[in-house]
C-alpha cells in the first residue's frame, strides 16, 4: 500500500502527531545540512584561494583530484541601458519571468489591481505544541 493511501486511513490525532513529528526531524536533518554545506563551502573557498595563490589549476589527495574551472558571471552595471538594450531589440530573454510575490500582494493590499495576473489560492498549516 502506498504512503498516501496509508495516510488516508489515519485518524486525526495520530496524523497531526505524524505530520509535526516527521516535520521536525527535517528540520534537524535541513540544520545538519547546513552545517555540512558551511564546511563544504569553506574547503572550496580554500581550494580556490590556494590553487589561485599556487597558479595552478588542480591539487590533489590520494583518492580525489580538484580542478580550477572559471566562468564569466553577468552582473548589472547600468540598469537603464541594460534595460533599453532589452527593449529595442526584444531580448526579452535577458530577464527571468516571474512576477515579485510581496510587491503583487502590497498592491492588492492596497486595492490596486494588475491586469494579467491571476490568481489561485495556496494552503499551508501552521503547528503550535499544546
Amino acid at each position: 500500500m502506498a504512503l498516501q493511501d496509508e495516510v488516508a486511513e489515519l485518524p486525526d490525532t495520530l496524523l497531526v502527531s505524524l505530520y509535526e513529528n516527521t516535520r521536525q526531524k527535517r528540520l534537524a536533518l535541513d540544520r545538519e545540512s547546513a552545517r555540512v554545506k558551511e564546511s563544504e563551502t569553506i574547503y572550496q573557498g580554500e581550494l580556490i584561494s590556494r590553487m589561485l595563490h599556487q597558479k595552478t589549476g588542480a591539487l590533489a589527495s590520494q583518492d580525489y583530484i580538484a580542478k580550477l574551472h572559471e566562468k564569466d558571471v553577468p552582473t548589472p552595471g547600468d540598469w537603464a541601458e541594460i534595460r533599453k538594450f532589452i527593449i529595442e531589440n526584444e531580448a526579452w530573454e535577458l530577464m527571468h519571468q516571474r512576477l515579485s510575490v510581496k510587491a503583487v500582494a502590497e498592491r492588492w493590499e492596497a486595492g490596486q489591481e494588475i491586469p494579467g495576473i491571476k490568481h489561485y489560492p495556496a494552503f499551508s498549516v501552521t503547528i503550535s505544541k499544546l
